[in-house]
């Protein structure tokens, strides 16, 4: 079975505790393997954290895969475990789930538990947080120590088989049955790394799929499920079909971007309203050359998904940059005028430079005693490379920067005093 989320949200964050602080926002890639690895060996695999949720793009503003997940912090270890096989026989009574959840010993005063997305039928990943938080806080009165303060989409938890900074142990996985044997087990297995992954069941459960669909009628929110709007056998506004689009509907997939042409299409036509119904024939009709082997489930996860991450792809797309008809697009057209126009009215009226010392002078009209008056400000940068080879801003400044901060300050002084004057005396004509 191919998932929807996994080829889709391909990027994950890492991060690392310092001397320094929390250093993050250091994205790769979740099967490069290597990548992991040599951020391990540079913080000496210690406080080093991944992020509980996969992103589309390298960002945390982009859209967004999770698992359910769990994290049981208490002032006690006993209390600790005590609580996540309280929590694991919840699991298996209400959600009939035993061997699909992964757990794991933080390597202090804590466990992990994960039940991933696969189980409970790809839900999208707001909607999943959301259940995820109601659930832990109901869960509260009978696991005292649940933290019900991690769902987002940007939260982090330690890597498996990092090491503790505080304890010197390890975050280790630990199959269920394990937490049965008691904490000194826990505890010895802990001293050194574990070179294998729990065996859990990622296929999906009925049981658990049903439990999930109850609970949010129960208890999510209306605006937080996947809504459909009144049924269109036709689209009214069919110019709001770029040409692109209209191309990946009537060519042959290519293969590696089957499952992610479906998708972005169910994102499409989501965004422009189309009734649930409506996108789920579209996607059958569009997958008649070259098709799938799991269409008849693939197709209704892809619209229940995009029913919550509905939007055009963009022009940047590489799956619609290889049937994009630019000089035919009005969408392309549209944007490269706003692009035009935003760039003109963000320029700073005068810049000056020295190295990579930069002070750039910004006007802005505003009203006063009902009259406009011209303002001015100056902002003093600093261009850097950083360690991924990004050119970046900061107005941070070494003492051997001052010379250069100084000249340009003074230049950026002398433009606005002289331009405040010419302005004056066209305002007293």
């Amino acid at each position: 079975m191919t998932a929807l989320p996994d080829s889709h949200f391909p990027w994950m964050e890492l991060a690392a505790r310092t001397y320094r602080g929390f250093r993050r926002n250091h994205f790769v890639r979740s099967e490069d393997k290597d990548a992991i690895r040599k951020w391990r060996e540079r913080y000496g695999n210690r406080d080093v954290y991944a992020g509980i949720s996969q992103f589309a793009t390298s960002e945390r503003q982009a859209n967004f895969a999770c698992n359910m997940v769990f994290d049981i912090d208490a002032p006690d270890r006993q209390m600790a475990l005590d609580d996540v096989k309280r929590l694991c026989a919840w699991l298996w009574e209400h959600l009939a789930v035993r061997n699909q959840v992964n757990t794991s010993f933080s390597g202090n005063k804590g466990f992990h538990l994960v039940l991933a997305r696969h189980v409970l039928g790809y839900p999208p990943g707001a909607l999943l947080l959301k259940v995820n938080r109601e659930l832990a806080s109901d869960l509260t009165e009978k696991i005292r120590h649940l933290d019900t303060t991690i769902y987002q989409p940007s939260r982090l938890w330690r890597l498996t088989n990092s090491i503790h900074g505080q304890s010197g142990l390890y975050k280790i996985p630990l199959e269920v049955a394990e937490l049965d044997l008691g904490l000194d087990y826990v505890l010895e297995r802990s001293r050194e790394p574990r070179e294998w992954e729990t065996a859990a069941i990622e296929e999906k459960s009925p049981q658990a799929a049903s439990w999930f669909s109850r609970f949010v009628d129960q208890h999510v929110q209306e605006d937080m499920r996947p809504q459909a709007s009144e049924t269109r056998s036709r689209f009214s506004q069919g110019w709001r079909i770029p040409p692109c689009i209209r191309r990946l509907l009537a060519a042959a997939p290519v293969r590696g971007q089957r499952h992610s042409r479906l998708f972005e299409l169910a994102r499409f036509f989501s965004w422009i309203g189309a009734h649930q119904q409506e996108v789920e024939t579209i996607l059958q009709n569009a997958n008649v050359s070259d098709p799938i082997d799991d269409v008849d489930d693939y197709v209704p996860r892809a619209v229940m998904w995009a029913r919550t991450h509905p939007g055009f792809p963009g022009c940047h797309n590489p799956i619609l940059m290889s049937c994009c008809e630019s000089e035919r697009c009005f969408r392309h057209q549209k944007n490269r005028r706003s692009t035009t126009m935003t760039k003109q009215a963000n320029q700073p009226v005068k810049e000056y430079r020295a190295g990579t010392i930069r002070a750039s002078v910004w006007e802005k009209v505003v009203q006063e005693g009902g009259q406009k008056r011209t303002r001015h400000s100056i902002q003093i940068q600093k261009r850097f490379c950083d360690e991924q080879g990004r050119w970046r801003d900061t107005d941070c400044f070494f003492p051997t920067d001052l010379p250069k901060l100084e000249l340009v300050a003074r230049k950026a002084f002398e433009f606005v005093s002289l331009r405040d004057k010419g302005i004056a005396r066209q305002d007293d004509q």
